[in-house]
């Protein structure tokens, strides 16, 4: 029996959030008293932020410590911290789209992310009425692909798997547990990522999604196909 689908959970990075403004100017600005550049900062910052966003470290006071007893000169991490977050960029057709989808929806957002940044955000740019649910991995301190956060948005939202489509720019690390779990699986793929997705394209051929979606505003055809 195909259920009825009653909600859409939304990944963040790459998916409704389409990555960064430009930073590179803001950012040398920020390093440069300490001499250092962001390609010498980020591989230290991204572990530390994948530890943060398992709730491994529990204050970005904590995560900054870290840094920069990591860091061969102590940097403005703060100013790091608050310039990345300024600088998500959510395309205002994506919003249109979710908010449409909002009538007959509940809409859930799912994340591998930092709490407080990613909340900082959405309060700042008044998107917090889009979301029934927002599960983000350092509050409940498991990450996808880890079965128990696809539990916890569906508890949140009150919906069964199948009652639920999952959109993610990531295959491997998000949609195959999804769609174990039971939920309908888009996979979020535009143009401009073919290139870098070649592997899990030869994996979707044998581990396919329930759709792929090329255009984040095409989502509302694709989850009224599922019907």
């Amino acid at each position: 029996i195909r259920q009825m689908i009653t909600a859409i959970i939304l990944d963040w990075g790459k998916t409704f959030s389409t990555g960064y403004k430009d930073i590179d100017q803001a950012m040398a600005a920020i390093l440069s008293p300490a001499a250092l550049s962001w390609e010498e900062v980020y591989p230290v910052w991204k572990k530390l932020y994948y530890l943060r966003s398992r709730g491994q470290l529990k204050s970005d006071e904590e995560m900054f410590v870290w840094l920069n007893n990591i860091l061969p000169r102590p940097v403005a991490a703060e100013a790091v911290r608050d310039l990345l977050i300024s600088s998500y960029w959510v395309s205002p057709e994506h919003v249109s789209c979710v908010r449409r989808l909002k009538v007959k929806y509940k809409i859930g957002l799912l994340s591998n992310h930092i709490d407080e940044w990613l909340r900082t955000f959405i309060r700042q740019e008044k998107l917090d009425d889009l979301f029934d649910s927002i599960i983000i991995s350092s509050a409940v301190r498991v990450r996808k692909p880890d079965a128990e956060i696809y539990y916890l948005v569906l508890r949140d939202l009150g919906v069964k798997p199948g009652e639920a489509v999952f959109v993610s720019d990531e295959l491997c690390d998000d949609l195959m547990t999804a769609k174990g779990c039971g939920l309908k699986t888009v996979w979020f793929l535009p143009p401009a990522s073919l290139e870098k997705k070649q592997k899990e394209i030869e994996i979707a051929k044998i581990f396919p999604p329930d759709a792929t979606l090329a255009s984040f505003e095409d989502l509302e055809k694709v989850v009224a196909s599922f019907a």
